[in-house]
Parts: C-alpha cells; structure tokens; sequence
C-alpha cells in the first residue's frame, strides 16, 4: 500500500514537473514568436525574412532523407527492461552518427547544384551562398546529434531539463538573429550566429550527459540484427516525421517555389501567430502522454486511457476559445504584431485557422499509435496520403495559381487520416 502511495507520488510529481516546463516553454515561445517576425521585419526587411526563411526551410526538409532513429529508440527504451537499455542507446547512436554525416552530404549537393539559382536567392552572391551552406551543413548533422542526446533524460521520464534546453535556444536564437541586423546586412551573419549557437549547445549537453548519466555507449554491443531492427522501427517513426517536414518546410519551399519572398513572410506570419500558438499549447499533452501511456500501459492502462481522455475534453475547450478570440480580435492583433504589413489576407487567415483545427483533432489520435510504437503499415499509409495531397495542390497551383486552396487541401488530408485511423487502425490500441 505505502509503495503505491510513494510510486502515484512519482508519477504525479514527474508530471507536474514535466507539465510546467511545457507552460514555460508555451509562454516563452509566444514572448519569443511575438518579437522574432516584426524584428526580424524591422532590422532586415521582409524581402530578407523570407529569404532566411526559405534557407532554414530547406534545412529542414532535408530531413526527408533522414532515417532518425531517435524517436523510435526513445519509446523502445521506455517500453523495455532495463538490461537492454544500453544495447538499444549504443545500435541507435551508431546509426544516428552514420546516418547525419550521410544526409549532411546530400543536403550540401542537393542545395549547391539544384537551389542556389532559384529566383527567391538572387540577391546574394554565389561565395556568401556557398559559406551560408557550410554553415547549415554542420548545423544540421550538429542538431541531429543533440536530437538524439536528449535520450538520456527522455528515459528517466525528465522531459523538463529537454524542454528548458530546446527553449534557451530557441530563445536565444529569436532574439539574436533579428538583432544582428541592426550592425550587418550580411545573411552570412545569421548563419554564423546560429552555427556558433548549435556548437555551444552541443558541447553542453556532452558535459551534463558525462556528469549525471547513467547510459553509456558500448561498442561491444554493436550488432548487426540490433541495428536492423531498429532501423526498421525507426522507419515509421520517419515516414511521420517525414509527413510533418512536407507540411511545415516543405510546405515553405512550394509556397516559395510558386509565389514571391513576401507571400511566404505573410503565410508564415499567419501561420505562427493563428497555428504555432495554439497547437504547441495543445502539443504540451502529447508530449507528456508520449512518456506516460507506455510507462503506464504496463502498470495502470485504465490510468493512461484516463489521461488521454481528459486531454481530449481539454483540447476542445481550448478550440472554442481559440475561435472565439480570433474571431473578434483575430485581425487587430495581427496587424499591430506585423507592424501593418500586410493587407486583404482575411480569407487566407480563417482557411489555416480551419487546417488547424483539423491538424489538431488528427494529431491528437495519431499521438496513440505514437507513444506504444504501433505504427507499423500505419505511418507509410498517411505519407502517401500526404504526398498525393501535394500532387493535387501542384496541379492546383500550376492552373489556377490560388494559395487559399492549399491551405483547404492540407484540411481535407488532415480528415482523411482521422478517419482512416479511427475506422480502419483503432483496433490495434492496447490501452
């Protein structure tokens, strides 16, 4: 009876824990949103804002050939016994390393030869490109090695010290990068900036990670059938995350593709403010039941089935106020952040604050299948789906030339994979 008592303690006070780094990172994501586009508009223009934006974005979608092996290896580590754990960590890290340096390459080429001549990219030169490039190579293999550093707190249920970590830097990020605008107009700089950022925080999870833990890497159990199957574990964890690059930087670059550098700045300013918010507040219940419902599927499946439940009725409250401050001061707060940039975008605006609201009642399902690694011919499914709802926005484009419709076709999709889980792979629940 005590030990109940004392592990309900644990549990609720990881959660709380866990709970109010997420409020923190909420608020301090809106304090950083708020400031990071109109500065970034007032110290570099908006022609140059979308321009940054567009080179981030393909640094992200690079990660389309990404065969992370993070979050997979992450759930498994919660779902095993603890004498496996450094079996998993050492087979998931060698092919983490492996994988980076593989996809770094590929996104060096893929940008040299293929983007650097598009139109958006005119206004700098090829040297200040090429260095840019250098720059975004090591940060992204950098950031796909802290990704999976993080591991070694996630399987301790301290998903605080992860949110504080990401948040600093991101922080961090928002309030540098504008800045630095007011002494150069160089975008070299921000790629500097934000190289020198990643490096630091790099060299500071190694040191805490050498200091607090208890997971090694062990190079004698590195085998073949351990790294196979993880592999094959981790591939429908990509073909997620794959799906979520195509509809936020993959996203940017079709839009920067068909359109000018201001469309994407007003797209994404929208996006941010009348998107990000809300599904990153939601998001904080995800991400918690991601470590709880495994952990607890083993001990109290009523417990976690509860959790998920009360998520659900919160994540409707928060729908209906969403939609009723939108609707009556929506636009003023949007023209007052955006410094009154943009005009006649009252259209486009309701149409993402639809495909929010379909992305959130989606994601909330598919977090399930997620958080007990059940994603096995699921995750492949909802890729097609997305890609197919791209061919037809590109069709779309390519005639008619109309954003508003992309936004109202990523809404179908969304429906379509609810549907298609709720009716087809709700069976495979274990809760």
């Amino acid at each position: 009876m005590n030990y109940l008592i004392f592990s309900k303690y644990k549990i609720n006070n990881r959660i709380f824990k866990n709970v109010k780094s997420y409020i923190y990172t909420f608020f301090s994501k809106i304090f950083s949103q708020i400031l990071y586009i109109p500065l970034m508009f007032y110290f570099w223009g908006v022609e140059a804002t979308g321009v940054w934006i567009f080179l981030t974005s393909i640094l992200n979608s690079v990660n389309i050939f990404n065969i992370n092996a993070s979050e997979y290896s992450f759930q498994e580590l919660i779902l095993t016994n603890k004498k496996n754990i450094e079996n998993i960590y050492s087979n998931s890290l060698i092919i983490t390393f492996i994988n980076s340096l593989i996809i770094s390459l590929i996104f060096f080429l893929l940008f040299y030869f293929f983007f650097s001549n598009l139109d958006i990219l005119n206004s700098i030169n090829i040297k200040n490109l090429f260095e840019i490039l250098i720059s975004l190579t090591i940060i992204f293999f950098l950031q796909n090695l802290i990704n999976f550093l993080y591991i070694h707190f996630y399987v301790r249920g301290e998903l605080n010290f992860n949110n504080y970590n990401r948040e600093l830097i991101d922080l961090t990020y928002k309030l540098i990068i504008p800045f630095s605008g007011y002494m150069y107009s160089d975008l070299r700089i921000l790629s500097f900036f934000y190289l020198i950022l990643i490096s630091s925080n790099f060299i500071y999870l190694l040191f805490v990670i050498k200091r607090k833990s208890n997971i090694h890497f062990q190079i004698r159990l590195i085998n073949f059938t351990q790294i196979k199957k993880i592999f094959y574990g981790s591939l429908n964890f990509n073909y997620i995350n794959l799906t979520n690059i195509i509809n936020t930087s993959f996203l940017n670059f079709f839009i920067g593709f068909f359109y000018n550098a201001e469309i994407l700045a007003l797209t994404n300013a929208l996006t941010m403010l009348f998107k990000n918010m809300l599904t990153r507040l939601i998001s904080i219940g995800n991400e918690i039941l991601m470590f709880e419902i495994p952990f607890l599927s083993k001990r109290e499946k009523n417990k976690s089935l509860d959790y998920k439940k009360f998520h659900n009725k919160i994540s409707f409250f928060l729908v209906i106020v969403y939609l009723i401050s939108c609707f009556f001061i929506g636009e003023k707060i949007f023209n007052y952040w955006t410094l009154n940039k943009f005009n006649n975008y009252n259209y486009l605006m309701w149409v993402i604050i639809f495909e929010t609201i379909t992305f959130i009642a989606m994601i909330n399902y598919l977090n399930i299948f997620k958080a007990l690694n059940i994603l096995k011919g699921l995750s492949i499914k909802i890729l097609i789906i997305t890609i197919f709802s791209y061919f037809v926005i590109n069709v779309f484009q390519n005639k008619y030339m109309v954003i508003e419709m992309i936004f109202i076709t990523l809404s179908i999709k969304n429906i379509l994979i609810l549907f298609f889980l709720k009716f087809f792979y709700s069976k495979r629940l274990k809760l």
